[in-house]
């Protein structure tokens, strides 16, 4: 059997609610049409659980673009070279200087 579900915003349970209610086997499909994550309380739990079934298919809706460009955001390290791109200009001003010796840092 072939499902679809949409906006599941990560609840997690009750995904799994579903899943038990329709009887979801290794032998069905299960098309999320967009918005695993947001507002719920577990979008972690969700995203692994739809990563372990090889019958799961997201398609990436606008919150998980958004969350996606985030985390990207988020990981990018910040270094000397780099600081102006990634930073607000008043604290990246003050980064530069701090690491130019033209400020002190005050505990």
């Amino acid at each position: 059997m072939t499902y679809v579900m949409s906006d599941l915003h990560g609840h997690y349970r009750k995904y799994l609610k579903m899943l038990d209610r329709i009887g979801f086997n290794d032998d069905d499909d299960l098309y999320i049409l967009g918005d695993v994550v947001d507002w719920g309380p577990q979008p972690m739990e969700l995203l692994c659980d739809m990563s372990m079934r090889m019958n799961v298919f997201p398609v990436i809706g606008n919150h998980d673009l958004t969350a996606a460009l985030l985390l990207k955001k988020l990981n990018t390290e910040i270094t000397e070279d780099n600081y102006a791109n990634h930073l607000p200009p008043r604290i990246a001003r003050h980064t530069r200087d701090v690491a130019d010796g033209r400020r002190e840092i005050h505990a």
